[in-house]
């Protein structure tokens, strides 16, 4: 009869078996270990810009102001806390509105653990009396400092609202509506070309005007009449004699996504708009033309987590007009 072999070998009062089990976890332990130092990705500063239509040099914005917000990692997806209550967003670049006023202090971090953070001060709009008014000045509205009498000149509002009025402080039969509009100033001079948004006078942007006289033409006996305009440059027609099909956000919306697809160009607009390539575009809060719009979005992507990357996606497309059905400006955003 055969009886169990028993092991009896120790070292330090431990079988052997137990040192050999030992040896194999602390081996394993410490592979694992190094795997995760090697692995572990380098913090890289969060640096980012803040960005708006009217330029701030003291760090302090209004209260309903768009502000843009640019991270300077290219690697990795920004995670912003904009110190407001509000849900978090991600993304390279995004956009804020501030609703109350106060001290906030904005979080930019990454999945790598780096976090960047910076205080702002968010007050009301100041207003200033002007004409017995108040008027809030800056650079809200886009159109010509200076122009000559007689031609029509055109200034669109970047400021989003229901209602546009449109007047001339010191010239008060110039009044219309609308996010655009078109003057033409009969004498020279300087001009004060004003908006009101929502019918609040809270809410009035200025810009000033300078007018020139039209240059007199001499008078010449007929055979020393010459063109006035050199053959080789043709005078820009007007934009309402061009084909303009009108189509609904919703469509427009998704022409921009095969522009993103690379299966249409900028030139496949020119019958939905009057201006076609020229025409203003507001892209995520800055301001372009409709011709680097279309390069900027054409077939761009954006890393999808940490891994990857993905085709942007437009999130709003809004196509405005002018009185005349042509479209003046649009408003794009893109995750």
């Amino acid at each position: 009869m055969t009886g169990n072999r028993i092991f009896t070998k120790q070292l330090m009062g431990l079988d052997y078996r137990v040192w050999r089990t030992m040896l194999i976890i602390s081996i394993i332990s410490l592979g694992l270990l190094s795997y995760t130092l090697i692995d572990s990705k380098k913090c890289e500063p969060v640096n980012f810009l803040i960005k708006t239509i009217v330029q701030h040099t003291d760090g302090v914005y209004n209260t309903g102001e768009t502000l843009s917000f640019v991270s300077s990692s290219s690697k990795f997806e920004t995670t912003w806390d904009f110190g407001d209550n509000t849900a978090k967003i991600t993304g390279q670049y995004v956009t804020h509105i501030y609703k109350t006023a106060g001290e906030y202090r904005i979080s930019a971090s990454t999945g790598t653990g780096c976090e960047t953070i910076q205080g702002i001060q968010v007050v009301e709009p100041v207003a200033s009396t002007q004409d017995d008014n108040n008027v809030v000045t800056g650079q809200e509205i886009v159109g010509p400092s200076s122009t000559v009498t007689g031609k029509e000149e055109m200034f669109t509002c970047m400021v989003t609202a229901k209602s546009y009025d449109w007047s001339i402080s010191n010239y008060p039969k110039m009044n219309q509506q609308g996010s655009t509009a078109k003057f033409q100033f009969p004498t020279p001079g300087k001009y004060l070309v004003q908006v009101t948004l929502d019918s609040d006078r809270t809410k009035r942007y200025t810009k000033e005007i300078n007018v020139e006289a039209l240059p007199t033409v001499p008078s010449v006996t007929p055979d020393e009449v010459k063109p006035l305009i050199p053959e080789t440059v043709q005078p820009l027609p007007n934009p309402t004699d061009s084909k303009n099909i009108k189509i609904t956000d919703d469509i427009f919306k998704g022409y921009l996504g095969k522009v993103i697809d690379k299966k249409m160009t900028a030139a496949d607009f020119d019958n939905y708009l009057c201006y076609k390539g020229d025409t203003k575009v507001i892209l995520n809060g800055e301001l372009m033309t409709f011709n680097a719009m279309c390069e900027e979005i054409s077939g761009k992507k954006r890393r999808k987590l940490l891994i990857g990357k993905k085709k942007i996606k437009i999130e709003m497309a809004e196509m405005r007009r002018d009185k005349d059905g042509c479209v003046n400006i649009i408003e794009v955003k893109y995750h």
